[in-house]
């Protein structure tokens, strides 16, 4: 199977990603990773019509891939099934820094699915490039963009987004706050403690309860200090 290298093979490797033995499925993922830019059209077209048996499986050989795959991967961002959008996200999200221009330019798409999800995989691939982008998607118009982007920004454990994810605490919306007391428990900075205590307050119980476990997060990693200067 890792011998088979020509174009002409690129549907029956396609075929073996749907295999029961699991080194055969991942012998296809790596020979369709080496034809590169051959691949990427059958590729793409499975992962779209395809049963959801091995569509995990194609989203590893585009992330494989790599550059090539990535604007056809943006593209699929745009398609009307979610379930769609989100196997394209998972490749992105294995393609990694390569991809991190072009998802800071889906943050500005006009569709808002679109920047949800590009917001969701910056997180996953954690680039520091990303950080000023989900700083401003943390004011974007659409809820589910900003709560996404508070999440993203904790995952990646920036400092530098501690002000802005404290001021998201105040957001209108329930998952906002939830997500940014979230994501600043997971950074673990002192400046937020005080923040969180009147989040505390919050008239969303789960908001309340994300908070408490942020300000336990900060007091057990030691950077928190005497809460009760705040």
């Amino acid at each position: 199977m890792e011998k088979i290298n020509d174009k002409r093979d690129v549907e029956s490797l396609i075929k073996g990603l749907k295999s029961e033995d699991g080194g055969i499925r991942w012998s296809s993922v790596r020979a369709i990773g080496r034809m590169g830019d051959a691949a990427v059209e059958p590729l793409i077209s499975a992962l779209k019509n395809e049963d959801s048996n091995y569509w995990e499986g194609i989203a590893l050989a585009l992330g494989r891939i790599g550059d090539a795959a990535v604007e056809p991967l943006i593209l699929v961002f745009k398609d009307d099934d979610d379930g769609v959008r989100y196997r394209a996200a998972l490749a992105l999200e294995v393609v990694g820094d390569v991809a991190v221009e072009h998802l800071i330019m889906a943050l500005k798409d006009k569709d808002s699915d679109v920047r949800c999800y590009a917001a969701e995989v910056l997180g996953g691939i954690g680039n520091l490039m990303a950080e000023n982008p989900l700083i401003r998607a943390l004011k974007d118009e659409n809820s589910d963009v900003r709560w996404r982007a508070a999440e993203s920004l904790g995952n990646m454990g920036g400092e530098d987004c501690v002000e802005h994810l404290i001021m998201a605490l105040r957001d209108k919306n329930s998952d906002v706050r939830l997500k940014s007391a979230e994501a600043l428990g997971n950074i673990g900075d002192v400046r937020a403690a005080g923040a969180l205590i009147l989040a505390l307050k919050d008239k969303n119980s789960d908001v309340r309860w994300k908070a408490a476990v942020a300000l336990g997060k900060i007091e057990a990693q030691g950077r928190q200090g005497n809460l009760t200067q705040f």
